[in-house]
């Protein structure tokens, strides 16, 4: 694997730990998190383009066991916080889902989870 901003190849874990973290503390409900993450797992690097992944919502909905209603929803919640952009396709392909790490890290903590994480990790 590499990394899309510096080129440097990364390991599994370089590149999903950090993201883990972000989105561990982050704002975003379950089901995006679960979508997310499964998004992730099929990415695949395109040095032009970034991380990339094809899985259409029937698959999503195997993979995570949520209603393709619920992931369609996730995923539509997650492009608009511009965590990953959906390409144009025609009407017989699956959707081409390009993912932007550099935003997903860059989530701003929710309050509440990151005290009560503290409250939890100080005792």
């Amino acid at each position: 694997m590499f990394d899309p901003e510096t080129g440097a190849m990364l390991g599994e874990y370089g590149r999903t730990l950090p993201v883990m973290w972000a989105l561990r503390d982050s704002g975003l409900s379950t089901h995006e998190k679960i979508v997310l993450f499964c998004l992730m797992s099929r990415a695949r690097p395109r040095f032009e383009v970034g991380w990339i992944a094809h899985p259409s919502y029937a698959c999503l909905s195997l993979d995570t066991g949520l209603s393709r209603s619920a992931v369609i929803r996730a995923v539509n919640h997650l492009r608009e916080r511009e965590l990953l952009t959906v390409a144009d396709r025609d009407i017989h392909e699956v959707n081409t889902y390009v993912l932007d790490y550099a935003a997903i890290q860059k989530l701003p903590p929710n309050p509440k989870r990151t005290s009560r994480a503290r409250k939890f990790y100080r005792s």
